[in-house]
C-alpha cells in the first residue's frame, strides 16, 4: 500500500478513535450522574410511610391515597398543597441526575448534607425501609438544585432541578386548615347559640344574581354584605395554633357557638368553646369540626364574626 494512502487510513482510524473516545467520555459523564442517584430504583408512589427527622424532632407520615396523615395524632393530615408538592418533588428526585460535589465529610456541614444540619428522610414500603437520605440546603448559585447526603457516607451530591429544602423545614406537619371551600358554593347557613337558632338560605333571582334570606324560625331579609363576613370565615378558616389535644377546659362540650354551612358536596360545622386564656393566647378560642375530635385555636376576630344575631344580619 502506498505510504500516502496508508497515512490517510491511519489518520481516518485515529479520527474515529478520538470521536469514539470523546462520545464515550461525554456519555460516561452523563451516565455517572444518573448512576449516582441511589434512589432511582425506587417508585415513590409505592412508598407508604415516611419518617422525617430534623434535629431532635421526628415526624412519621402515613400515606392514605393522595393524603399524608401525621402518625400519632387524632386525625391530623399534612395540608393538601404540601402533600401535593411532596409527591411531585420526591417523584422528581428519584429521576434526577446526582452530581458528585464532594467526598469531604467536613464540607457536609457547609452543604447541610449531614444529619446535624439537614433533614433526614426514611422511606418505607410495607414495613420495610427502602431508602434513607439527607436533604441539605439549596445550591446558592441556582437556588433550584438541592444538596443530598447519604447517612454513613462522606459524599455529597447535587440533585439537579429539584428544590426540596423548603418542603422539609416544617416544625409541625399538622395542617392548621379547619375549612377550605369555595365561598360561592355555600347556599345554606345555620347558626346555633345557647338561647337561639336560625337558618339562612341563598335565593337566586331571575337575572342570575342572588340574595340571602332568613328561612327559620321565620322569614327575614338579610344584608348580603353582613352575611358575607360569616362566609369569609366559614369558607377559609385557618387555626392560629394547634393546642394540646385535651378537651378539659376547652368548653367544647357546651358549644357556645355552632355554625354550619353547606353547599354542593360539603357540609361544614364548626363548634367554638372557651377562650384559651393561657399566657400569649388570651385572644384565641378553642374550636373543632363536628366530624373530628381535632382541637384548634382560632383568633378572636374569626370567633366574633360567627357570633351574630338576626338583627345584625338584616
Amino acid at each position: 500500500m502506498p505510504r500516502s494512502k496508508k497515512n490517510l487510513v491511519l489518520t481516518i482510524v485515529l479520527i474515529i478513535l478520538i470521536a469514539i473516545a470523546y462520545f464515550y467520555s461525554f456519555d460516561n459523564g452523563e451516565s455517572e450522574n444518573e448512576k449516582n442517584n441511589f434512589l432511582s430504583e425506587i417508585d415513590f408512589g409505592e412508598v407508604d410511610k415516611m419518617e422525617v427527622t430534623r434535629g431532635t424532632s421526628s415526624t412519621v407520615l402515613l400515606r392514605e391515597g393522595d393524603a399524608w396523615k401525621v402518625d400519632g395524632t387524632k386525625d391530623f393530615y399534612v395540608r393538601e398543597s404540601l402533600a401535593s408538592d411532596l409527591s411531585e418533588y420526591l417523584d422528581r428526585l428519584t429521576e434526577a441526575d446526582f452530581e458528585l460535589i464532594s467526598e469531604n465529610s467536613e464540607k457536609q456541614e457547609i452543604y447541610h448534607s449531614n444529619e446535624e444540619n439537614g433533614s433526614r428522610v426514611k422511606w418505607y414500603e410495607d414495613g420495610e425501609r427502602v431508602a434513607e437520605f439527607v436533604i441539605g440546603r439549596l445550591d446558592s448559585a441556582t437556588m433550584y438544585h438541592t444538596y443530598i447526603g447519604k447517612p454513613g457516607s462522606d459524599k455529597t451530591y447535587l440533585a439537579k432541578d429539584v428544590d426540596l429544602t423548603g418542603l422539609f423545614l416544617e416544625e409541625d406537619w399538622r395542617s392548621k386548615v379547619v375549612f377550605l371551600n369555595d365561598k360561592e358554593n355555600i347556599d345554606k347557613v345555620r347558626f346555633q347559640y345557647p338561647d337561639k337558632e336560625f337558618t339562612l338560605e341563598k335565593k337566586y333571582i331571575d337575572d342570575g344574581t342572588f340574595k340571602w334570606e332568613g328561612v327559620e324560625p321565620n322569614f327575614f331579609e338579610v344584608n348580603n354584605e353582613e352575611i358575607d363576613k360569616v362566609l369569609n370565615v366559614m369558607s377559609k378558616l385557618i387555626a392560629i395554633k394547634i393546642p394540646e389535644q385535651n378537651f378539659e377546659g376547652t368548653g367544647l362540650d357546651k358549644y357556645s357557638i355552632i355554625v354550619e354551612v353547606s353547599g354542593d358536596g360539603f357540609d361544614n360545622v364548626v363548634m367554638i368553646g372557651n377562650k384559651d386564656g393561657k399566657e400569649g393566647n388570651d385572644e384565641l378560642y378553642y374550636a373543632k369540626r363536628a366530624d373530628s375530635d381535632n382541637i384548634y385555636l382560632i383568633n378572636k376576630n374569626d370567633r366574633d364574626a360567627l357570633e351574630v344575631s338576626i338583627e345584625e344580619l338584616k
